[in-house]
């Protein structure tokens, strides 16, 4: 194997050989879009009941977004970055669960009161006149 000559700007690579790195496969960044589908999927089965009232194309558009949210970020910024986007989704899930809906009265894990967690969402009871806020 020849030896590119050793002079200002050559280097050492073997002649016929690219000094870029090889590419990364395309589906690399696939992995991180299943988990976070695992996580949706795993969610709706869990907690559906607390988006009854939420319409279904607006969920549809939320799990559509993130997945490729993820994929963009994992793609273009790597696989510690869209892991960290995960951990930061996951956070805004616990700071709103563990914190802020029982500081707003509503218990984090069950969603009681029914009529509290309703009127926070700005949702009617079902079978109920009550009003809108």
């Amino acid at each position: 194997m020849s030896r590119i000559l050793w002079s200002p700007g050559a280097s050492a690579i073997p002649a016929g050989m690219h000094r870029h790195p090889a590419p990364r496969p395309s589906m690399d960044s696939w992995f991180e879009v299943a988990l976070v589908a695992t996580i949706f999927a795993i969610g709706n089965i869990l907690f559906a009941r607390f988006e009854a009232e939420t319409p279904k194309w607006r969920r549809v558009v939320k799990v559509i977004l993130m997945l490729a949210v993820t994929r963009a970020i994992s793609a273009e910024l790597g696989r510690p970055w869209s892991y960290l986007f995960i951990g930061v989704l996951i956070g805004f899930v616990l700071i709103v669960h563990a914190w802020w809906l029982p500081r707003n009265g509503i218990n984090g894990w069950t969603g009681k009161p029914k009529a509290r967690y309703y009127a926070l969402r700005g949702w009617r009871l079902p079978n109920s006149d009550q009003p809108l806020h």
